[in-house]
């Protein structure tokens, strides 16, 4: 059986809602006696969030800054390295032609003698 609705006076229907309001407030207080705390704390968590969001941005533009760095000092050391091998070369051969020539000079001084 289907009931028949009725119109409220304006007033009346406003009442309903004002007092709907209060008792729905009532209930969420007696149903979570917490809620001002858990409120307070999902806040801090929210914050929490924000910042996480703030220093995972940073800690990413950091990385890939410390990648570029490390990068580039890889580079340079394999340049050290090769102007090592370099220079190493070019005392070897050095060496080889100042023994060369002590050589020439003893020959000299032999035979002058």
């Amino acid at each position: 059986m289907r009931m028949k609705a009725t119109r409220l006076p304006m007033k009346t229907y406003i009442s309903v809602l004002s007092n709907t309001n209060i008792v729905s407030k009532g209930l969420e207080i007696m149903g979570d006696p917490m809620r001002k705390e858990v409120g307070m704390v999902r806040k801090k968590i929210e914050m929490a969030n924000r910042e996480i969001k703030s220093l995972s941005q940073s800690c990413q533009k950091k990385e890939r800054e410390y990648k570029e760095i490390h990068e580039a000092f890889d580079e340079k050391n394999k340049e050290k390295a090769h102007l090592v091998s370099i220079l190493m070369e070019l005392l070897a051969e050095s060496e080889r032609v100042r023994v060369k020539k002590l050589e020439e000079i003893n020959k000299t001084i032999g035979s002058l003698r």
